[in-house]
């Protein structure tokens, strides 16, 4: 049964379980429902759904909830909600969340108005009412509607928190109010090399009819260059905070494409429950072959409660 209370029940728990906390300064998030709050949820797209591209993954549900609808349903009764299309309710707002997406004019399989992606900024219009909305309210939140990395220097120093929600689906407005406001744990790793300028990436001749992809790319071409980027592969905040000790390797001597599990202890040391994601990377460091000098092996994810401890095994393919 398409879009039964399942389906609808699993698309919220992706979107909760995908989205990825960039930033979170002076503790911004999550947002308290603080009778008197008024928070103003401005920009294109704070009340229309953005699920994606109009090409093969179009997708058509018979309803998409907004960022918009799902903050104001979160928010409770002792707080307001407002909203435009442009910086003018922010002014004089508590927190203003400002909601930026691309579109399939920006990304995806458009062809003729659209395709690859031209820059990685978000549209002139958009970081000018970022900027604006800085100086409107006490506090700024950007909420990111895309499938893959965003540059944003002109106006990531003036955002008090950065969340990117990718693509949410039927329920992303939904998902998008339960980060915001706590009821869930941002858990969201990025899955790819966020960088600071396009710049930084390998080259890429975006409107040849053939083009050539560098030996190394994503993470790995970072590594290569030591260029720092803005975000790393695999990176994402949480409401508290994590210790990893006691790595345990049960072996020195691998066979080729063999496996092991490496163990650790993961302890989440403040005050909130949250979701760590500890990562385990291989180097081949006298290898014969040019190789990336390290490689995503393995990965868990582990919920653990304010306080509590959980030995951690990570199985890992060690390479040929």
């Amino acid at each position: 049964v398409v879009e039964s209370q399942a389906h609808r029940d699993l698309a919220l728990e992706a979107e909760q379980k995908a989205i990825v906390l960039l930033k979170n300064e002076g503790g911004a998030l999550p947002l308290a429902r603080t009778q008197g709050l008024t928070i103003a949820v401005v920009g294109p797209w704070a009340t229309e759904a953005r699920l994606g591209d109009k090409g093969s993954s179009d997708a058509k549900p018979s309803y998409a909830i907004p960022p918009e609808q799902g903050i104001r349903e979160a928010a409770g009764a002792g707080v307001t909600v407002r909203t435009s299309p442009d910086v003018s309710a922010a002014q004089g707002a508590d927190v203003a969340v400002v909601v930026g997406a691309l579109t399939q004019s920006d990304e995806g399989e458009a062809i003729g108005s659209g395709g690859d992606r031209d820059t990685l900024d978000l549209s002139a219009d958009q970081e000018d009412l970022i900027v604006a909305a800085a100086q409107a309210a006490d506090k700024v939140i950007v909420v990111l509607e895309a499938s893959g990395p965003i540059t944003m220097e002109r106006w990531k120093d003036k955002a008090d928190a950065i969340v990117m929600a990718w693509y949410p689906g039927m329920e992303g407005g939904h998902a998008i109010a339960d980060v915001l406001f706590g009821d869930v744990e941002p858990s969201g790793r990025v899955p790819q090399t966020w960088p600071v300028a396009w710049e930084d990436e390998p080259e890429f001749g975006n409107h040849l009819d053939t083009t050539e992809f560098a030996y190394l790319h994503g993470y790995r071409h970072f590594d290569d260059t030591g260029v720092a980027p803005l975000y790393p592969f695999g990176y994402g905040l949480t409401y508290t905070s994590f210790a990893f000790r006691d790595l345990q390797v049960p072996c020195t001597t691998v066979a080729p494409a063999g496996r092991l599990v490496v163990s650790l202890e993961v302890e989440n040391t403040g005050a909130r429950p949250g979701v760590a994601v500890p990562q385990a990377y291989v180097a081949v460091p006298d290898s014969a072959y040019r190789r990336p000098k390290r490689v995503l092996a393995g990965f868990a994810r582990v919920e653990l409660a304010a306080g509590e401890t959980k030995q951690v095994d990570i199985p890992i393919r060690i390479p040929d």
